[in-house]
């Protein structure tokens, strides 16, 4: 039944449903302690975000600072680092 609803709608309302169920998704598995998961979810969302032209720069930066969080509990400091840098480059 909800394929039906998304499916009807506009390119640009799809993707946004779509980024925000691959976040919520990246929190649940956060919240689970599944960095990993967590982490493609988020990704996934924040490629959804990079190639919808609609999407609002707060959830870009939204998501990337979501993929620092999970980078960082990983010990993947540097890289967590360079995301969070491109979340403060978004807002500029």
């Amino acid at each position: 039944a909800l394929e039906k609803i998304v499916n009807n709608k506009p390119d640009a309302v799809r993707a946004s449903i779509r980024g925000t169920t691959y976040m919520t998704l990246g929190f649940v598995c956060r919240m689970r302690h599944r960095p990993y998961i967590s982490l493609r979810y988020f990704q996934k969302a924040l490629h959804v975000y990079l190639t919808d032209e609609q999407t609002p720069i707060s959830s870009i930066v939204q998501a990337k600072l979501n993929i620092c969080v999970v980078l960082s509990s990983v010990n993947r400091h540097e890289l967590a680092r360079d995301f969070a840098q491109g979340a403060i480059d978004n807002l500029d």
